[in-house]
């Protein structure tokens, strides 16, 4: 589940959510919260469709199959900032009816202990709304800010950098003498070896302590 942040580009915000979400659920099955805290149970299904909700939402974006949340505000049209609240509550309570139904599933075929009663089922697919609710208004604040739905690095990623020859030939630009506009008319290769020699003497040379 992790690996969908970084497969879909998400935002920091997004991906921190989603970590946080599923540590939630993944630790308190690790350390058995879920039996030995009441509460605990609660907390997830109350807070973690707030992490994976927009999550959700953002990989159907990626699919195209609904609009994008960076791009409703450009388009000035409140039907789209509606639309994006909507579905993504409808996700969430979409998600949380369905975990409700694989716990019943496994109780119910595969001897587990899951559903605690129709109570229990009530308190946790509230939690799940509540959390879905905030995640949805979470997002469409993000729509209506007119934020980007992709990642954006604090400092550019430096492009691919060039080969060695490529390098060496640069510095071998006509324009400056004749010697270098004879070499410019030569192959790449032959310019980049005469580049990386006349480098390394004036390198070597620049190594030595003067004798004046």
């Amino acid at each position: 589940m992790l690996l969908i942040a970084r497969v879909i580009d998400l935002p920091r915000w997004f991906d921190f959510g989603l970590i946080a979400a599923m540590s939630l659920i993944a630790w308190g099955t690790a350390l058995s919260l879920y039996g030995s805290w009441f509460y605990y149970d609660k907390i997830v299904h109350g807070l973690s469709p707030v992490g994976y909700v927009p999550v959700l939402y953002i990989a159907l974006v990626r699919l195209g199959v609904v609009p994008d949340p960076g791009r409703a505000i450009r388009e000035r049209r409140v039907a789209r900032i509606s639309g994006i609240f909507i579905v993504t509550l409808a996700v969430g309570m979409a998600v949380a009816a369905g975990y409700e139904s694989v716990e019943w599933f496994e109780d119910k075929f595969l001897g587990g202990f899951f559903v605690g009663g129709l109570a229990t089922t009530e308190r946790d697919l509230l939690c799940d709304e509540g959390g879905s609710l905030v995640g949805a208004g979470f997002l469409t604040v993000w729509a209506l800010r007119g934020w980007t739905s992709r990642r954006r690095t604090v400092v550019p990623a430096p492009g691919p950098t060039a080969t060695p020859v490529e390098t060496a030939s640069e510095r071998l630009r006509p324009g400056r003498s004749m010697w270098q506009r004879r070499v410019a008319g030569l192959p790449l290769a032959a310019q980049g070896a005469v580049a990386l020699s006349a480098g390394g003497s004036s390198s070597h040379c620049q190594s030595r302590p003067s004798e004046l």
